[in-house]
């Protein structure tokens, strides 16, 4: 089974620009907008790697980020804080996920996904459908 990536953010643009640059590469991607819909995937153990901006729809990803967590999963935090502010904002969290400041560099965050994972892929396959490669 191949790689597959949470990327979590509310922003339409950078959910499809950064779901397509994940997919180029291979790399399975679940790009959502809603902590709603990013809580059924973890639920569903289809990802192991997330994405996640550190708001999202006015409200903190923390219970998010917690959730990934509790799973074992590699955590990148987006922030357009300033790091040091993302990481206070986090508090205990901070120390646990790899915080990467907006805008980020694309290739950066492949390195970044392509070496989180430490445990096995995920098993099951839901209805949830990853984004498409238009390459």
């Amino acid at each position: 089974m191949r790689l597959a990536v949470l990327f979590v953010d509310d922003c339409d643009q950078l959910r499809s620009i950064i779901g397509e640059y994940i997919t180029a590469f291979g790399i399975e991607c679940y790009a959502v907008g809603t902590l709603t819909e990013a809580q059924c995937i973890l639920a569903h153990g289809l990802v192991d790697v997330m994405v996640t901006d550190l708001l999202l729809e006015r409200r903190p990803a923390y219970p998010l980020i917690e959730t990934a967590r509790t799973k074992g999963m590699p955590t990148i935090v987006a922030s357009a804080l300033p790091k040091e502010r993302t990481q206070s904002s986090l508090g205990e969290l901070a120390e646990l996920v790899h915080i990467i400041e907006k805008p980020f560099d694309l290739s950066h965050l492949r390195r970044l996904i392509t070496l989180g994972p430490r445990g096995g892929r995920c098993r099951c396959r839901g209805p949830l459908t990853p984004v498409e490669s238009s390459a």
